[in-house]
């Protein structure tokens, strides 16, 4: 009697472990199955771009550049609303302009946190435009934007 129950606790035993061995592989099969179809979509694109690449003239399928142009750069003078400015604002803007006309023909030193800027220096930064480094204490700059009087790192390691 003993061994009936004994095989009877494996026979249950080993029925839950296929089950769950049954689920396991269906979660897999499920899983690659979603993979499979991403790539064939993948695939699927890949062709249809390739056919109306070679459809296209050789200047559309030219990339559209993106950044600076020399055609398209806007002028840094209307990136302020002057009209709306406290006095304080219109005198730094007017200060931003002077120092714009005195060393805008030398060719700003591009930003970048890593390098070492001098007082009295002209920079170009990516999204603040030209600016003019006022001061450089502890390798904090305060740089003159048309838009203010700006904070930035420099000699960042």
């Amino acid at each position: 009697m003993a061994k009936k129950k004994a095989t009877k606790k494996k026979a249950k035993v080993s029925k839950t472990a296929k089950k769950k061995v049954a689920k396991k592989k269906s979660v897999k099969k499920s899983s690659t199955s979603k993979v499979g179809k991403r790539a064939a979509v993948a695939k699927a694109a890949k062709k249809t771009r390739k056919k109306s690449a070679k459809k296209a003239t050789p200047e559309a399928s030219k990339p559209v550049r993106k950044g600076k142009t020399s055609a398209s750069k806007p002028e840094r003078s209307s990136l302020v609303d002057r009209s709306k400015l406290s006095s304080k604002e219109m005198e730094l803007v007017k200060k931003w302009d002077n120092l714009h006309k005195r060393h805008g023909k030398t060719e700003p030193k591009p930003y970048n946190m890593r390098e070492e800027y001098t007082e009295r220096a002209p920079i170009d930064h990516k999204h603040l435009g030209w600016g003019f480094v006022l001061k450089n204490v502890n390798d904090r700059l305060e740089v003159l934007f048309e838009s203010g009087i700006k904070t930035l790192i420099s000699n960042y390691k």
